[in-house]
């Protein structure tokens, strides 16, 4: 797309005409723009990626406790029948 983009700029710098050099001006315009929107795409979808596995390690976290917890709960309850 910066290729594209360049392209653009080499054609609108080297065109006499007025409406082409308004028409190229506005193609580099939106190429620019579309970059940019799907630049902030990916970087919101990183975003939510790092905010999901955040979420995800937090429950795992807290599932691996339970987990450790009403094992040794048990252990425990286990342990005083014994006695």
């Amino acid at each position: 797309m910066q290729q594209f983009i360049a392209r653009l700029k080499d054609a609108h710098e080297s065109c006499q005409a007025p409406t082409m050099k308004v028409i190229f001006k506005v193609a580099i315009e939106e190429a620019e723009a579309l970059i940019e929107q799907e630049s902030q795409q990916i970087r919101l979808a990183y975003v939510e990626g790092q905010e999901n596995a955040l979420k995800s390690n937090k429950q795992t976290s807290s599932q691996y406790y339970n987990t450790v917890y009403n094992y040794d709960k048990l252990k425990i309850q286990e342990d005083a029948k014994e006695l």
